[in-house]
């Protein structure tokens, strides 16, 4: 940004950051080794933190009015650790299907995250 000022959060954008987080992120094989014991609670809730406001930024500069001006820049940013070694993406028809259909009957035993942030179960 042109002078490194920060917009007030945006509570919209930073929900589908944790959104995100969640569902793109920790409920990946980063949850399977976090429940392992191979990552603590403690080593998670830093890296969980880490990934929400890595995606909160990412997604500010995309879809925040306020920082179009700096948009450009941080796009061509972002290009220059462009991972060139890694399989380039493909649609995820699963997580589409679990956003659509979360709960099993027999599994009561999930943990979600609501829109507005607080555990449930």
């Amino acid at each position: 940004m042109t002078n490194d000022a920060q917009p007030s959060p945006d509570t919209n954008i930073q929900d589908l950051a944790l959104a995100f987080a969640v569902h793109c992120v920790r409920n990946t094989v980063i949850e399977n080794y976090h429940a392992s014991g191979k990552l603590s609670d403690t080593e998670m809730k830093a890296f969980n933190i880490e990934v929400s406001n890595k995606l909160f930024t990412a997604l500010s500069f995309l879809l925040d009015p306020r920082l179009k001006a700096d948009q450009e820049e941080f796009n061509n940013l972002l290009t220059l650790f462009f991972p060139s070694d890694w399989n380039r993406p493909v649609f995820d028809s699963e997580m589409w299907k679990i956003l659509k259909h979360p709960f099993k009957p027999d599994e009561d035993k999930k943990t979600t995250i609501s829109p507005k942030n607080k555990e449930t179960k």
